[in-house]
């Protein structure tokens, strides 16, 4: 697959943090496994291990962003099916503001997230990820602690 975990899990983060800004304040049927294939085409030469391990880290990913409260599952997870919801949280790390807050520090930003998918390139994912965390740390007082 030639890429880190980071890569795969930025590529995923970013894909359903995207569906579920969508969807809300619906919560959104995910099967958590197969998440890693809507995010990440992988080529024809790639192996059976190397989708394996996409599996893996997709399941992980979803289980990562809700012990960390960016989203919240609804009910029993079963066969990996889950309803899926962003929380306070995840608003406020895809740049969401409620209308009360009148500070240009808030901006959406689900259509960079967008264009870095369909760019599909690992930097722009990556990037975009990691302005959504440093987000989160300074809007969300006590988030990180």
């Amino acid at each position: 697959m030639d890429r880190s975990n980071f890569d795969i899990f930025n590529q995923i983060a970013l894909h359903l943090l995207v569906r579920l800004f969508e969807s809300f304040p619906n919560y959104l049927a995910v099967d958590a496994r197969a998440l890693g294939f809507d995010a990440i085409k992988m080529k024809d030469d790639e192996d059976f291990d190397e989708a394996w391990e996409l599996l893996a880290i997709s399941k992980n990913s979803v289980s990562w962003l809700q012990s960390e409260g960016f989203i919240e599952v609804e009910g029993r997870v079963v066969d990996d099916q889950i309803n899926v919801r962003l929380t306070l949280k995840g608003l406020t790390l895809v740049g969401y503001a409620p209308p009360t807050v009148q500070d240009s520090r808030f901006e959406n930003i689900a259509d960079e997230a967008k264009a870095a998918l369909v760019e599909g390139s690992r930097s722009a994912a990556s990037d975009v990820v990691k302005g959504l965390f440093l987000r989160a740390i300074s809007y969300i007082p006590g988030a990180f602690s």
